[in-house]
């Protein structure tokens, strides 16, 4: 049952649709998921989600650090990809997805991905 249950996990349509995100994209839904853990808050202000994306792709240098008109875009995209839905304030974001499903999907990408600090 255990065995069966795992599958299923891994072919759900969010983890898909997950392992198929560009690793830019993949770091800003992992900056949302830090940045709601830190703030304890569902909704992420645009612009602390942008001071942390820029921090961590500096930081690890593994994702190109984009530009605000890259950053706009890919929010654009998340939103169309039913990732990240608009907040009630116009300036702010908030996941469609559970921030575990995030957290496994970057985890499957290894690397700088399960360096991020998940647990503080």
């Amino acid at each position: 049952h255990i065995d069966k249950a795992s599958k299923q996990l891994r072919g759900s349509a969010s983890l898909r649709c997950l392992g198929a995100t560009p690793k830019q994209q993949l770091l800003l839904l992992c900056c949302a998921v830090l940045q709601q853990k830190k703030t304890g808050l569902a909704e992420v202000p645009l612009h602390q989600l942008a001071g942390h994306f820029y921090a961590l792709s500096r930081r690890h240098g593994a994702v190109s650090v984009a530009s605000p008109a890259e950053l706009v875009e890919m929010v654009s995209r998340l939103r169309d990809g039913r990732l990240l839905a608009s907040a009630s304030s116009a300036d702010a974001v908030r996941l469609l997805v559970q921030p575990e499903d995030i957290k496994h999907a970057a985890c499957q990408h290894g690397g700088f991905f399960a360096e991020l600090p998940w647990d503080a």
